[in-house]
C-alpha cells in the first residue's frame, strides 16, 4: 500500500517542519482515497474470512481422511491445510476446534509429543460449546499421554482421574468408534499410575543470561552498564555519552539493554510477545495475523493488541510494516493525554492545530523526572537528511494513512485526544506530524537482525504405523538428557538455531532455493508484496500461492513510474486485488517462503540507549550487541 504514492503538488522539504510537510500531504484526493482504500481493504478482508469460513469444514474433512494415508507429501499437505483453518479460518467454529485437535494428531503420530501437548493444552482451554463429548475425551486421552511421556508424571495422573470420571459420566463402551483411543489409555493406564516420581521439565526453558563486566544498575538512561565506563549526561554543549573509565577486557559486555518494540517482517513464524520461533503458532481470534505461541501469550498481549487489532485485519498495519510505529504512537498518547488534561483543567483551549503541534513538543521539551524514550523522541528532531528519498517518501505515506486509518478505525481520537477541539482534518494533520517524527527515528534508530531457521515440517517420514504403537517410552538415555536439559537451562533448540546461523550466515548463491533472487537484507513482507504488485499491474490471476512464489518482481523505478499515471480508480482496483490476494495467500505463501530451503526472518529492534550507540560508533573495536527478552 505504501508503493502507491500521494498526490502532493509540492514537494515536501525534509527542512520542513512535520507538521509543516503533513498540511502539503493533506488534501480532498489524498484524504478521500486514502478512506477509500480502508473501505476496499475492510471489503476484501471481510469477503476473504466469509471464502475460509465455507471452505473451513470441506478443507477439514478432506485433511481427516488424508490423515489415514501413508504419503509423505499428502501428510505435509494436510498439516498445511490444518495451519491454513487453525490460523486464518473462523475461531468461533467447530471447524476450527477440530483442527487443531487433528493437528494434534498429526505431531503425536509423529511423536512430536511437545508440540502435540500444546496443542492438546490449547484445545482444552477453548469454551466447552464448540467441542463435542468425544472431542473432550479424546484430547484428554492423548493429552495424559503426552504429559506422561514428557515425565510430567504427577500431572499425568491427575489428568488420568479426570479422564476416567468422563468416559464413566458419558458410558462409552469399548466397542465404539472410540476403540482405538480407548485402547491407548488402556495401554498406559497401569505404567501412568505406577510412575513413582514427577520430573518436571521447564515449562520456558531459560535463555543465556549475558551480564556485563563487573555490571551494576547505572542510571535511568543507562539500564544495565559495566563498572569500567562512566555516564556523562546530557549538557548544554554535549550529548550524553558512556566513556571507558578503566582498561576493558576484549569482548567484556559493557551494556545490556531488552528492546522496548520489536517487529518481525515475516509473519507466521514467531510469537509476537516472547519471540519465540516454534513448529506451531496460534493466531488473535479477531484479526487472525497476530500469532502467539500459546493461550498464555494471547491474553497477556490482548490489551494492548486490542488498540491495533482493526489494523492487522484489514492488513494495513501489515502492509506498511508499522508495528513498532504505532506502538510508539500509543505510548506517545498515553504521554501527552495528562498534560493535555492538566491544560484544560487549568482553563486553557487548544482549537488550533499548530498550537496542537507546540503543545505536544512543549511537553516533550520539559525535563521528566523518570527517562521517557517518547518524550525524547517528540522533544527531538530527526536528521531527515540521513533518509533517502525513497525512505523520507515512505515515512511521510506511512505517516498520513496510519493517521487517517487512527482517526476513522480507531477509538484514540475520543481516549486521549478528546480534549482537543480540532476539526478532522486539523486533528489527522497533528497526529500525522506526530507519526512522522516517531516514524524517522524509528527507521534511524532502530536495529535490524538477520535470522535463519532451518525448514520445517521434515519430521514428517512417511513412516506410518497403528497409532497405539506411536508412543515409545523414552529409554534411560533420553529421561537422563532430558533432566540435564533441564537441570542446566538448556535449550537445544535455540542452541541449535544460533549454531546454524553462525555456520551459515549468507545464503549459498547455488540457486538451489525458491527465491535465490531475494536480496539478503530484504525484508521478506515486503518482497511477498513487490510480487503481488508485480502480477497485480501486469493484470494476472493468482489462483494458488505457487504463482506467486514463482513470480518475477517489476523493476521498483517501473512500478512507481507506472504507479504515478494511475487515476483515482485504479489506484482503488489494483489496490482491491492486493488486498483480495494479500488476505488469500499470505500464510500459505509463508508456509512455503524459503530462500536456498532456509526460512527467513528480519527482526527490528527498538531499544532506548543502544540506539545511541549505533550511530556513535564509528571503529570496528566496538560491537553493538542486542540481547531479546
Amino acid at each position: 500500500m505504501r508503493r502507491i504514492p500521494l498526490y502532493i503538488v509540492e514537494d515536501p522539504s525534509p527542512e520542513d517542519s512535520e507538521y509543516d510537510t503533513m498540511t502539503l500531504v493533506m488534501c480532498p484526493r489524498n484524504l478521500i482515497e486514502c478512506e477509500l482504500f480502508l473501505k476496499i481493504m475492510r471489503k476484501e478482508t471481510d469477503a476473504a474470512f466469509k471464502d475460509f469460513a465455507e471452505n473451513a469444514e470441506s478443507c477439514l474433512a478432506i485433511s481427516k481422511k488424508c490423515l489415514k494415508l501413508k504419503d509423505t507429501h499428502v501428510m505435509k499437505q494436510t498439516l498445511l491445510n490444518l495451519n491454513e483453518i487453525i490460523c486464518r479460518g473462523p475461531s468461533e467454529s467447530t471447524s476450527f476446534v477440530d483442527a487443531i485437535l487433528a493437528r494434534s494428531v498429526v505431531y503425536l503420530q509423529n511423536c512430536e509429543h511437545a508440540i502435540a501437548c500444546n496443542d492438546l493444552l490449547y484445545y482444552e482451554s477453548l469454551p466447552v460449546a464448540l467441542k463435542t463429548t468425544e472431542g473432550t475425551i479424546v484430547s484428554e486421552i492423548y493429552l495424559c499421554v503426552c504429559l506422561y511421556i514428557l515425565r510430567k508424571y504427577q500431572t499425568a495422573r491427575d489428568k488420568l482421574a479426570y479422564v476416567k470420571k468422563l468416559i464413566d459420566k458419558a458410558s462409552i463402551s469399548e466397542n465404539s468408534e472410540m476403540a482405538s483411543t480407548l485402547s491407548v489409555l488402556k495401554l498406559y493406564e497401569e505404567k501412568i499410575n505406577q510412575s513413582s516420581r514427577n520430573v518436571e521439565l521447564c515449562k520456558h526453558t531459560a535463555r543465556k543470561v549475558f551480564e556485563p563486566n563487573l555490571g551494576y544498575k547505572f542510571g535511568r538512561k543507562i539500564p544495565y552498564a559495566s563498572k569500567a565506563c562512566k555516564y556523562v549526561p546530557k549538557s548544554a554543549d554535549n550529548s550524553a555519552a558512556v566513556l571507558a573509565s578503566s582498561d576493558i577486557p576484549k569482548g567484556a559486555i559493557v551494556l545490556v539493554e531488552d528492546p522496548l518494540f520489536f517487529q518481525f517482517s515475516a509473519p507466521f513464524l514467531n510469537c509476537s510477545l516472547c519471540e519465540t520461533h516454534q513448529e506451531l503458532l496460534y493466531t488473535c481470534d479477531h484479526c487472525r495475523y497476530k500469532t502467539y505461541c500459546s493461550k498464555e501469550c494471547s491474553d497477556s498481549d490482548a490489551e494492548k493488541h486490542k488498540l491495533e487489532c482493526q489494523g492487522y485485519r484489514i492488513g494495513l498495519i501489515p502492509m506498511l510494516e508499522a508495528t513498532i510505529l504505532f506502538r510508539l504512537f500509543l505510548k506517545s498518547a498515553e504521554y501527552v493525554f495528562p498534560a493535555i488534561m492538566d491544560f484544560t483543567m487549568d482553563g486553557g483551549v487548544i482549537n488550533n492545530p499548530r498550537d496542537a503541534w507546540h503543545f505536544i513538543l512543549e511537553h516533550a521539551e520539559e525535563e521528566d523526572e523518570e527517562y521517557h524514550i517518547v518524550g525524547e523522541f517528540l522533544a527531538t528532531r530527526p536528521d531527515f537528511k540521513r533518509l533517502s528519498k525513497e525512505q523520507y517518501r515512505d515515512v511521510v505515506s506511512t505517516a498520513f494513512r496510519l493517521a487517517v486509518f487512527i482517526y476513522t478505525e480507531t477509538d484514540l481520537v475520543d481516549k486521549y485526544f478528546y480534549l482537543l477541539r480540532l476539526q478532522k482534518i486539523d486533528m489527522i494533520n497533528v497526529m500525522a506530524a506526530v507519526l512522522l517524527r516517531l516514524g524517522a527515528h524509528v527507521l534511524l534508530s532502530s536495529q535490524h537482525h538477520e535470522m535463519w531457521y532451518p525448514k520445517r515440517g521434515e519430521f514428517l517420514n512417511g513412516a506410518r504405523v497403528e497409532f497405539a504403537a506411536t508412543f515409545p517410552l523414552p529409554v534411560p538415555s533420553e529421561r537422563i538428557m532430558a533432566n540435564a536439559f533441564s537441570y542446566y537451562k538448556i535449550n537445544p533448540l535455540t542452541d541449535f538455531v544460533e549454531c546454524y546461523n553462525n555456520v551459515k550466515k549468507t545464503p549459498e548463491n547455488s540457486g538451489n532455493g525458491r527465491d535465490a533472487h531475494a536480496t539478503q537484507g530484504e525484508s521478506p513482507l515486503v518482497h511477498f508484496e513487490n510480487k503481488l504488485y508485480s502480477m497485480c499491474l501486469k493484470n494476472r490471476d493468482v489462483d494458488c500461492v505457487e504463482d506467486i512464489l514463482d513470480a518475477d518482481i517489476l523493476p521498483m523505478q517501473l512500478i512507481d513510474k507506472i504507479l504515478e499515471d494511475f487515476s483515482t480508480p485504479k489506484r482503488c482496483q489494483l489496490l482491491k486485488n492486493l488486498a483480495k490476494y494479500f488476505h488469500l495467500f499470505v500464510h500459505q505463501y509463508f508456509s512455503k517462503y524459503t530462500v536456498n530451503n532456509r526460512i527467513y526472518q528480519m527482526k527490528s529492534s527498538l531499544c532506548a540507549t543502544l540506539k545511541t550507540f549505533k550511530h556513535c560508533c564509528k571503529t570496528e573495536n566496538v560491537k553493538v550487541m542486542y540481547i531479546a527478552t
